[in-house]
């Protein structure tokens, strides 16, 4: 069925096309590493496509393809497969997230962490008489780039507008808002990390583990001894040295602590990056911490021995045991279990009068991030765009942008921004919708540069290697378990700029062969020689067939409508 962007580009020699399209493709016997170019009718790719069903490989997943020209006087449509279908999409989601929150903020945009300072106020708890004393309230901006060396270096400029000279509070205000529809399987690895506001070192942590004769070491990369406190051995054992490791890393749904069991042979370590349980603790920490190494630097130099500020306990041996601090700090203090800055973490909403901000730490521009989120497909910045909409009705918000830049709102269900969750669904047709879109935004260059290079950058490196597709085609990846699909740009030859999206879903093929098959696809289209092949043995389905040049008829619009002639492909 023709949609209102298809002019007829007819039906003619399918047999001798599909076979031609087969050896493209990599479905036939593999063609020698350069080939010449073919001429092709462009219109007899979507049944060869078609015929992907009578591949075990593909017998049970769903294709769904769009292929559209972006001149705005000659819109064509050069292939379709279902594009209407809805598709789980995968991190394809973040494309809508990024081209929405471009739109609505705008490039510059950026959201600032502020600190605010009370000379006396009552944040403390726990104790029986409580004395107003100084305090921080910070309100974190939600900065997915904000790391633990640029955090300290506000807390500095924080100590040097107030010095800490005695006890005080620091207060946090933070909310965790993690999509509910992610996996629980996932969330304790870096990928899925906790989306909140208070964001630091990108709510990871990166932990060696190895065998100790006290049963685990547990080692931080950061060197942050409070990372530990959220991790715990759960019958871990030491292994015989050469045995085979049998250590594994949960969630557990109770405490929310992460736990390591199961064992690791002697002399072998293993370094993970497992999402942050706690990540605004550990934002609050490290400012509370900094400020507290100053509060010890301010103190009268007359204190006796007694009171110097006590080391950080070694805890690399046995992390979960906190040894006896020596000699104890004054006035009861010290920098591991008692700061003198002592630190919370409270929910929204923020309290009255608290008046202008003190210090700002701003997060980079959006188009900044947009760039990480796109390249990197990085679902954290992804989630973090659509809360700077809007903080509290994130999803509505994002529906909205959407609609105004012309996407069919039947088109597609989004749950989140990252594509993180098989909740989302997404019609290859709603892609393109916002790809056009997108090219014809002020903003056009900023979003298209922000893609994956073919061959060059981000998720699309080590894709397109050696072909003439390699710096030409700029296109979001997505994976997930059955799921792989790609959407962006590129410069057709025949036919100029291009936007495109492939999408494959309940697939029991591995992600390497579907990308396989969605390169070869876009290499067939191309219509230019490919030379390089997928690692990937092929079924031999039919014998390559020699074909000459083939007259398509086609419907080309111009300025003053349509006409017919016959045009090489």
């Amino acid at each position: 069925m023709q949609t209102k962007h298809d002019h007829g580009l007819g039906h003619r020699h399918r047999q001798t096309l599909l076979g031609l399209v087969l050896v493209g493709l990599g479905w036939a016997q593999p063609a020698p590493a350069q080939v010449a170019p073919k001429s092709r009718c462009l219109a007899d790719l979507a049944p060869a496509i078609a015929q992907l069903q009578q591949d075990p490989r593909w017998d049970r997943s769903h294709w769904g393809i769009v292929a559209r020209t972006l001149d705005p006087n000659n819109s064509q449509t050069l292939i379709s497969l279902d594009q209407r279908r809805l598709f789980v999409p995968a991190s394809n989601t973040k494309l809508f997230a990024t081209a929405a929150a471009l739109t609505a903020l705008g490039p510059e945009f950026r959201s600032p962490t502020r600190a605010y300072w009370q000379p006396r106020a009552y944040w403390q708890r726990g104790t029986a008489k409580i004395q107003p004393r100084p305090a921080w309230v910070i309100v974190p901006g939600g900065d997915p780039s904000l790391t633990g060396d640029r955090l300290r270096a506000w807390a500095e400029q924080l100590a040097q507008l107030h010095p800490p000279r005695e006890p005080m509070d620091l207060v946090v205000f933070d909310r965790a808002e993690t999509p509910p529809s992610w996996e629980w399987d996932d969330l304790i690895y870096h990928y899925a990390p906790v989306v909140n506001r208070a964001i630091v070192d990108r709510n990871a942590v990166q932990l060696t583990l190895a065998p100790s004769p006290e049963g685990l070491q547990v080692q931080p990369a950061t060197g942050l001894s409070s990372l530990i406190e959220w991790f715990r051995p759960s019958g871990f054992r030491a292994l015989p040295a050469g045995a085979t490791p049998t250590w594994r890393v949960t969630l557990d749904r109770s405490t929310g602590m992460v736990l390591f069991s199961g064992g690791i042979p002697t002399g072998q370590s293993v370094t993970l990056t497992l999402a942050h349980p706690q990540p605004a603790q550990q934002f609050a920490w490290i400012l509370a911490d900094h400020l507290s190494g100053r509060f010890f630097e301010l103190q009268p130099p007359n204190r006796s021995a007694s009171s110097t500020p006590a080391q950080r306990p070694n805890r690399s041996t046995n992390p979960w045991q906190v040894p006896a601090l020596q000699p104890p700090t004054a006035p009861g203090y010290d920098r591991d279990r008692h700061l003198p800055v002592a630190y919370q973490v409270r929910s929204f909403p923020l309290p009255d009068g608290l008046g202008e901000p003190t210090a700002l730490l701003n997060s980079p521009p959006l188009a900044e991030i947009v760039t990480i989120t796109n390249q990197a497909s990085d679902n954290l910045g992804a989630e973090v765009l659509l809360r700077w909409l809007d903080p509290d009705q994130p999803i509505n918000r994002l529906g909205q942008v959407l609609t105004k830049l012309g996407v069919d709102p039947q088109a597609y269900r989004l749950v989140d921004g990252s594509g993180l969750s098989r909740q989302n669904l997404v019609s290859p047709e709603a892609i393109v919708q916002l790809l056009t879109a997108m090219a014809r935004s002020p903003h056009a260059q900023i979003y298209r540069d922000s893609l994956p290079l073919a061959g060059h950058s981000g998720t699309l490196t080590n894709r397109f290697t050696n072909t003439t597709l390699a710096g030409r085609l700029r296109a979001k990846t997505g994976t997930l378990t059955g799921v792989v699909s790609l959407a962006g740009y590129w410069d057709h030859p025949e036919w100029g700029p291009i936007a495109f999206s492939i999408m494959v879903d309940r697939a029991t093929a591995s992600s390497a062969e579907l990308r396989s098959a969605i390169d070869q696809v876009i290499g067939w289209i191309d219509s230019r020689p490919q030379v390089s092949r997928p690692q990937v043995k092929r079924r031999k389905i039919l014998k390559p067939v020699s074909t000459p040049a083939i007259a398509c008829q086609a419907s080309i619009r111009d300025n003053r409508g349509f006409r017919e002639y016959p045009r090489q492909f």
